[in-house]
C-alpha cells in the first residue's frame, strides 16, 4: 500500500500546532474566509516558566479538535504499544484519509535536528504511508529547522513514539485529523475590524471569548501591538545576558505581517486598495529584521543588532500609522 495525502504549505508555520492544522484546513478553499477573519492578534508571555515567548493569539489554544473545519479524533497511545499494531493503525488511518498527529522522542526520528544528539519530545504529523518501502511521510521541522516534508522508516517513527517521555497531558495522545469539507464560514468583516482594534489597543482578546474557553490573565500575557514594548525589553534583557537570543519573537512578527497583507489582498475590497503596497512594505520590513537577527546569531556583529534594533523601531511606528488608518477607513465603511 502507497498513500499519501495532500498537505498545503501552511501561511503561519513558526510553531508546529498552528502549522499542522492549518496544512491541512487550508486545503479547502471554503476555509480562507475563517482563516483571515482570525489570526489577527498577537500575545507575548509575562509568566515565569515562559517569559517573552511570542506568538499568535489561537482560541484552539494547541488543541486541534478546537479548530473549525477538521474532524478529529483522539487515542491514548497505550493502545499502539505494539509495532505491529501501530503499523496497523498507522495504514488504516492513512488509508482512510486521515492525518496521524503524535507526539515522539526527536532521538529517533530521521531527518530531526536533534537525531542521535539530544532526547527531545516534540510532535509530528504523518500524511502519507509506503508499506513496500516500510515508509511514511512526515511533516515538521527538519534537521536545518525548516517546516519540511519528508520520508523517514516507520522502524524510525515507532522507535520516536515508543521512547518519547510523556511530560504533559497531551503527549498521551495520538490524534487524528480530516478535513472536514461539509463546514461553512462566511468572512466576518465586523469580526477583523473588532480584533484589529484589539490589536491596536492592547485587549486581551481571551476574555471577550470566555464562554468557550478561561480567558487568560492579563497578568500573565500583553496582547497586540504592545508586544512590541516587551521585545524591546527582551533584547535589552538579551544585552546583559539574561536570556539567549531566540529568533522566534522576530520571526512571529515576520509571519504576522505577511499574514495581515495576504488578508486584505484576500478580502479584495476596492476601497482599501491602497494599503496593500504599505503592508508589502511593512512585511519586507519585518523579514529584514528577522534576517538581521539571523545574521547577529552568527556573526555576533554589534552593527547587525543595532540596524535590526532601529529597523523595529521603525516598524512599531509605521504598522502604528498603517493600522490606525485602515481602521479609520473601516470603521466610515461598516458604518
Amino acid at each position: 500500500m502507497i498513500k499519501i495525502l495532500p498537505l498545503c504549505t501552511p501561511p503561519v508555520a513558526g510553531y508546529t500546532y498552528h502549522a499542522f492544522p492549518l496544512s491541512v484546513i487550508l486545503l479547502n478553499e471554503n476555509a480562507f474566509p475563517w482563516f483571515y477573519s482570525n489570526y489577527i492578534q498577537l500575545q507575548i508571555s509575562l509568566r515565569e516558566e515562559d517569559i517573552y515567548f511570542t506568538d499568535f493569539y489561537s482560541y484552539a489554544r494547541r488543541d486541534p479538535g478546537l479548530y473549525p473545519f477538521l474532524h478529529t479524533n483522539k487515542f491514548h497511545r497505550d493502545l499502539y504499544s505494539s509495532k505491529k499494531k501501530f503499523v496497523h493503525f498507522l495504514q488504516e488511518a492513512v488509508s482512510h484519509g486521515h492525518y496521524v498527529y503524535m507526539f515522539v522522542d526527536e532521538y529517533e526520528i530521521n531527518g530531526r535536528q536533534q537525531h542521535l544528539k539530544n532526547h527531545l519530545t516534540h510532535d509530528i504529523l504523518i500524511h502519507g504511508v509506503d508499506s513496500e518501502n516500510e515508509s511514511c511521510h512526515v511533516s515538521g521541522f527538519n534537521q536545518n529547522v525548516v517546516f519540511d516534508r519528508w520520508e523517514i522508516p516507520i522502524q524510525s517513527l515507532f522507535s520516536g513514539f515508543r521512547h518519547a517521555k510523556v511530560l504533559q497531558d497531551q503527549h498521551q495522545y495520538i490524534c487524528l485529523f480530516q478535513n472536514d469539507f461539509t463546514y461553512g464560514y462566511r468572512f466576518q468583516m465586523k469580526n477583523m475590524l473588532a480584533l484589529l482594534q484589539d490589536y491596536m489597543s492592547g485587549t486581551n482578546t481571551s476574555e471577550r471569548l470566555s464562554m468557550h474557553v478561561n480567558a487568560y490573565s492579563s497578568n500573565d500575557y500583553i496582547f497586540g501591538h504592545r508586544v512590541y514594548d516587551k521585545v524591546f525589553e527582551y533584547l535589552e534583557a538579551v544585552r546583559r545576558h539574561q536570556y539567549k537570543l531566540s529568533i522566534m519573537p522576530f520571526h512571529i512578527l515576520w509571519e504576522h505581517k505577511r499574514t495581515m497583507r495576504q488578508r486584505f489582498e484576500y478580502i479584495d475590497v476596492a476601497d482599501l486598495e491602497h494599503w496593500y503596497e504599505p503592508l508589502r512594505d511593512l512585511e519586507q520590513l519585518a523579514y529584514s529584521i528577522r534576517n538581521r537577527f539571523l545574521k547577529y546569531l552568527v556573526s555576533q556583529k554589534s552593527g547587525e543588532w543595532a540596524k535590526a534594533r532601529a529597523q523595529l523601531e521603525e516598524l512599531k511606528e509605521r504598522e502604528r500609522k498603517a493600522m490606525h488608518g485602515i481602521i479609520d477607513e473601516l470603521l466610515i465603511r461598516l458604518g
